[in-house]
């Protein structure tokens, strides 16, 4: 009798062994493989610290995202940020009207890496976006161009958090820290601050200036720097392609005069943020926007990436006219993020 209850003692031991050997491992698998719980999810999109305990290492998720069926993760310090250069505006006008985001670039600061980069959208991107009415409330949305976006709301500040809500969507949820729209007219002035830009011409702009003729290498001066970097309908082929092609020359080469003005002077960017001052519509502040450029200036460029996609003709505006509609390649805008935000794929 005593023999068979020592035995029995024995089996359960080796049973509870058993069953401790299992947990251990599934809870193993769980943290490794469980996607984001709603708890986790909420966490982030509140920008609350999230500390994962695997065994000895604890890593910080900055942040997640979802796309074509598949979830991420980044563990980076990434900041991003949203650059509107806008085209009219109903500023001075008894009842406001927002204007269209013609140039939107997204700048993506990695901390951890010491690196930067740039995302330009297409300003034809089709995406949702929110018909918000001039007290900035609606649920009502639409697939328009995602400039549109801009169009609505009662006051600039409106227009431009409308504009951040319609990119942050577009890219998956990915959280955007800040924003600075600035209309298209100061280009003149910002392009005059640096001592002119240098260009090579590659279609023709001479029935705007004569000496600006294609093929031709110059400084260009304020007037010039805006004809170069906002007039589409009337220069080559007429498409924001070919528009956001010469952006991308621009600012190349703007950077690089601005890179030197800081080396120089490192207050070079406080000025610009006083200049503007006055007509920039911003959530940053003039040490955050120091900051941003004092990262662009210390870290290393990883260039600009462009989203592929395909451009047609469509009638998605209420006016009912054809206008270009540039339709994103979801799988292009996958492995742009991931490379970006080095993120890890979770499930």
């Amino acid at each position: 009798m005593r023999k068979e209850k020592k035995n029995k003692i024995i089996i359960s031991l080796i049973a509870m062994l058993a069953i401790i050997v299992i947990l251990y491992f599934l809870m193993s698998f769980i943290e490794k493989y469980v996607p984001l719980s709603k708890e986790e999810e909420a966490a982030i999109a509140n920008n609350e610290e999230i500390i994962f305990d695997s065994g000895d290492l604890k890593e910080k998720v900055e942040g997640s995202f979802f796309i074509n069926k598949n979830r991420y993760r980044y563990y980076h310090d990434i900041k991003t940020y949203l650059f509107m250069g806008t085209d009219a505006t109903g500023a001075n006008e008894e009842k406001y009207q927002g204007s269209m985001a013609d140039f939107l670039l997204l700048a993506v600061i990695d901390k951890s890496i010491k690196k930067y980069g740039f995302i330009q959208l297409d300003r034809d991107t089709m995406a949702e976006v929110t018909l918000i009415d001039e007290t900035g409330k609606g649920e009502a949305v639409a697939n328009e161009q995602i400039c549109t976006a801009h169009w609505y709301g009662g006051n600039k500040q409106m227009s431009c958090e409308n504009e951040v809500k319609a990119v942050s969507k577009l890219l998956a949820g990915i959280k955007i820290d800040g924003y600075y729209e600035l209309n298209m007219d100061n280009i003149s002035n910002l392009n005059d601050l640096v001592g002119g830009v240098e260009v090579t011409l590659k279609e023709d702009f001479s029935h705007l200036d004569a000496s600006m003729k294609k093929g031709a290498s110059l400084t260009l001066n304020g007037q010039q720097a805006y004809y170069f970097v906002h007039n589409r309908m009337d220069v080559g082929n007429g498409t924001n392609k070919e528009r956001m092609d010469r952006q991308k020359l621009y600012m190349s080469a703007f950077m690089k005069k601005a890179k030197a003005q800081i080396s120089q002077d490192p207050t070079f960017i406080n000025k610009i943020y006083k200049e503007f001052k006055d007509q920039a519509t911003t959530d940053l502040s003039g040490n955050e926007i120091s900051s941003i450029a004092n990262s662009m200036y210390k870290f290393k460029s990883v260039g600009n990436k462009e989203i592929k996609g395909e451009s047609k003709l469509g009638k998605n505006l209420p006016d009912g006219l054809e206008h270009a509609e540039f339709y994103i390649d979801k799988v292009s805008l996958e492995e742009i993020l991931v490379d970006m935000y080095k993120a890890e794929k979770v499930n």
